[in-house]
């Protein structure tokens, strides 16, 4: 724990703009099922909840099956997620 929480307090946050591919500390908000979430990609914490301007946002790591398919990605891009027997289906809204 105290490593991911240096990670946090001492890793470099990037800006990003629409235009740009998904990266490592990037703020993502997506659509699953009409639903919209915020997810932030780092390199370490996957699995926690965080809450920022009174939005909840979920840690993801590169390594999670949604943060491989969100890297490289831009907004506007669908993508589909498979875990085991389902299909999830996705929709980059914004860098954020």
């Amino acid at each position: 724990m105290k490593g991911v929480l240096a990670i946090f307090e001492y890793l470099p946050i990037r800006t990003f703009n629409n235009s740009q591919k998904i990266a490592t500390t990037a703020l993502v908000k997506i659509c699953h099922n009409e639903k919209i979430s915020f997810v932030l990609i780092m390199p370490k914490g996957g699995g926690q909840t965080v809450v920022f301007e009174k939005q909840s946002v979920q840690v993801i790591t590169p390594d999670s099956p949604l943060g491989k398919a969100l890297i490289g990605k831009n907004v506007g891009h669908d993508f589909t997620i498979e875990l085991g027997d389902k299909f999830l289906d996705y929709e980059v809204l914004d860098l954020c």
